[in-house]
Formats: structure tokens, C-alpha cells, sequence
């Protein structure tokens, strides 16, 4: 099956109607964050949850940090 192009739909139809638009962009597909710079933070806090976490939340996921205990 061939896929659609994807359709971006407002989450707050009332502000793009005002001119206001705004993105959210996961660091993996941004061309403004290297791979390398994701890597490294990544590796440099991987055995303290709470800078982890950090990395988790601004830059892989959009989803926050859920603690798996």
C-alpha cells in the first residue's frame, strides 16, 4: 500500500488562526543536532539516572522520562 503524505493538523486550532505556528522536533531527525553530540551526551550520562533522564527528555523522546522501578 502506498503511503500518504503526511498532514500536519493544528493541536491548538485557535493560535494558527492568529498567525502562530510552532514544531516539536525529535533531536534524532533535526539537522541542527549532529548524531555525534546525541551519542556523546548520551554515553557521558548513562550510568546517572537523573542526568539520563535529562538527555531522555530534551532530546530522544517526546514522551517524559518514566522511572522503571
Amino acid at each position: 500500500m502506498r503511503r500518504q503524505p503526511a498532514k500536519w493538523i493544528a493541536e491548538n486550532p485557535d493560535a494558527y488562526k492568529k498567525g502562530v505556528r510552532s514544531f516539536w522536533l525529535n533531536a534524532f531527525s533535526s539537522p541542527w543536532t549532529p548524531w555525534e553530540k546525541i551519542v556523546l551526551k548520551f554515553l557521558d550520562a548513562k550510568n546517572d539516572p537523573q542526568r539520563l533522564k535529562v538527555v531522555y527528555n530534551s532530546a530522544a523522546e517526546r514522551q517524559t522520562w518514566r522511572d522503571r522501578s
